[in-house]
């Protein structure tokens, strides 16, 4: 269960919500990292049987690397069972919204939609052209970023999308050589 426990505590202060970091694309972002075992919400949920947690960075497009954390600890690292379990990403919407709280034109969606899956596969394609980077030994800085995402070139990351759509997968991202 994907879940922002630990990193938000009171929505109204500012400064107690760690789930969600500056910019769109944050690979390198790690939800153990922000994890409060001290949140007041981790009782409650103990309490009823709830004894571990995959928190989730919160974002637009790459949200960031997920842990899996139990709920018995003194802090995030007593917590911590695994780290960086695997890149959430939240795919662009397909459709055009019709609610009174939509603002914007179907024409408009759809070009923001259009703008947003584009973005997405930009950011594979410089994922994959570092990675092909780092394999072919070129002298380069290190970017953090695409340091996060080389596991799902080579196997070992998990890759999990928002909404769930991995039945779409296949045909959207074969060319990037990400193991799905």
């Amino acid at each position: 269960m994907d879940t922002t426990l630990g990193l938000n505590e009171i929505e109204a202060v500012r400064a107690t919500r760690d789930a969600r970091e500056v910019g769109e694309v944050t690979p390198e972002v790690a939800g153990h990292i922000a994890f409060n075992a001290d949140s007041e919400v981790i009782p409650t949920v103990r309490y009823h049987g709830i004894t571990h947690a995959q928190v989730v960075p919160e974002g637009s497009l790459v949200n960031g690397q997920s842990s899996l954390m139990q709920l018995d600890g003194w802090n995030y690292q007593d917590s911590l069972v695994a780290a960086e379990v695997g890149v959430h990403v939240s795919w662009p919407r397909t459709y055009v919204v019709d609610t009174w709280w939509e603002r914007r034109s179907p024409a408009e969606q759809r070009e923001a939609n259009a703008k947003a899956l584009k973005r997405l596969k930009r950011v594979f394609a410089d994922a994959k052209a570092y990675y092909d980077a780092k394999q072919a030994d070129l002298n380069m800085l290190v970017d953090q970023r695409w340091e996060a995402m080389l596991g799902l070139f080579t196997a070992p990351k998990n890759f999990s999308f928002t909404p769930k759509i991995s039945a779409r997968l296949n045909r959207h991202w074969i060319d990037t050589g990400i193991r799905i």
